[in-house]
C-alpha cells in the first residue's frame, strides 16, 4: 500500500480538515418551498430534486425517518423537521444512494 504522508501527518492534515468545517457548519433549519420541476435544493451531500409526479411503482414508507441520508455522525443529519407536512415513499429499484421520494405540497424544512 503506497503512503503519501506517515500517521502522524495523516491526523494532523484529518483533524485541519474537521476544524475547517466545524468553522463554516450552519445547523440552521432550511426552508425548502415549492420548486418547478427540475428545479435542485441542496444542503451538504443531500440534494433534492422537484419532479412532476409520484413515479410509478413507488412504495409508501410506513415509518419512515425524518433523516433524509443514512449516517452517524454528530452534525447536520439532513432531517425533517415535520413528518406530518408530507409523505414519503421509496422506489422498488432504489439505488444505496437514492433517498426517499417527498410528498411536500406546501413545501417542507429540513
Amino acid at each position: 500500500m503506497t503512503s503519501y504522508c506517515n500517521p502522524d501527518q495523516c491526523r494532523q492534515a484529518f483533524g485541519e480538515v474537521l476544524q475547517h468545517a466545524e468553522k463554516i457548519k450552519n445547523d440552521n433549519a432550511h426552508r425548502v418551498e415549492v420548486m418547478d420541476v427540475g428545479d435542485i435544493w441542496a444542503q451538504g451531500d443531500v440534494g433534492l430534486v422537484r419532479i412532476e409526479r409520484l413515479p410509478v411503482g413507488a412504495v409508501p414508507i410506513k415509518s419512515p425517518s425524518a433523516q433524509l441520508a443514512p449516517g452517524v455522525t454528530q452534525g447536520s443529519r439532513h432531517c425533517i423537521a415535520d413528518l406530518a407536512s408530507c409523505r414519503l415513499f421509496m422506489l422498488p429499484d432504489a439505488s444505496p444512494l437514492d433517498g426517499p421520494v417527498i410528498d411536500a405540497p406546501e413545501g417542507l424544512t429540513v
